[in-house]
């Protein structure tokens, strides 16, 4: 049987477990959110490129650099691509090759707030999968140690 000062010093190890999980898992639902929501709920629109070019993170990662502008609700926007790198420069070659500056392409837009913009390429269903495992990690870590530290509180041992 634990005694009281057993507790205390594992009360803070189980805290913290629960909450990195709880932090894990409410990051994981929030980006699986707004990923759902560009690719569902978000409105069609066209958009002018106005610069398209390359950006060399690293020896190995290479990162579409896209600027586009576009208009709703008669006011003008200029919006961003893209967050994720390539680790092939061919890939992101590619990818860039599709809007090439002065071109008029379809983007998402948050019909909430305009100046939120994606381009439909820039919205990959894969990341789920990665949101996904985020979320899942996230839950079970909150859960374990939360059940722990509620078996901590009530005066039962635990083994680890």
């Amino acid at each position: 049987m634990l005694t009281w000062n057993d507790t205390m010093v594992q009360l803070p190890r189980h805290l913290f477990g629960t909450l990195v999980g709880l932090v894990f898992f409410i990051s994981g639902v929030y980006m699986t959110y707004h990923q759902a929501a560009a690719m569902w709920l978000w409105e069609d629109a066209s958009a002018k490129v106005l610069h398209s070019g390359l950006e060399e993170l690293s020896h190995r990662d290479y990162k579409p650099d896209i600027i586009y502008e576009y208009e709703a609700d008669g006011k003008p926007y200029r919006g961003v691509c893209c967050g994720q790198p390539y680790s092939s420069k061919d890939n992101a070659e590619e990818f860039i090759s599709n809007y090439p500056e002065g071109e008029i392409v379809q983007i998402r837009i948050d019909p909430g707030n305009p100046a939120a913009s994606r381009l439909p390429e820039d919205l990959n269903p894969s990341y789920f999968f990665f949101y996904g495992i985020f979320t899942g990690i996230g839950g079970i870590f909150a859960a374990a140690f939360g059940y722990n530290m509620l078996k901590e509180l009530k005066g039962g041992s635990t083994n680890g």
